[in-house]
């Protein structure tokens, strides 16, 4: 769980990661991560993250919007 928060926090996809692997051991774990990830999408699992993806998201959001570096002028994220 640590490498898939980690993986999460530096908005790697699992992808990503399977690309730069260069060992069965960490492409297992690109496999896995994906598999994770899938797994919170399933079909009755709507909504279901984790902390390090909500983060994520709160990032993609604020990056998707043009002018949210009008609007905030900091953006505080408790755990770092």
């Amino acid at each position: 769980m640590a490498l898939f928060n980690r993986l999460s926090e530096e908005c790697l996809t699992p992808e990503q990661m399977a690309a730069v692997a260069d060992n069965p051991a960490l492409m297992a774990l690109a496999r896995m991560d994906a598999a994770y990830l899938s797994s919170l999408r399933r079909p009755g699992q709507a909504g279901m993250t984790d902390f390090a993806l909500l983060q994520q998201e709160a990032l993609n959001v604020l990056n998707g919007h043009d002018g949210a570096a009008h609007v905030f002028q900091h953006v505080i994220v408790d755990e770092y």
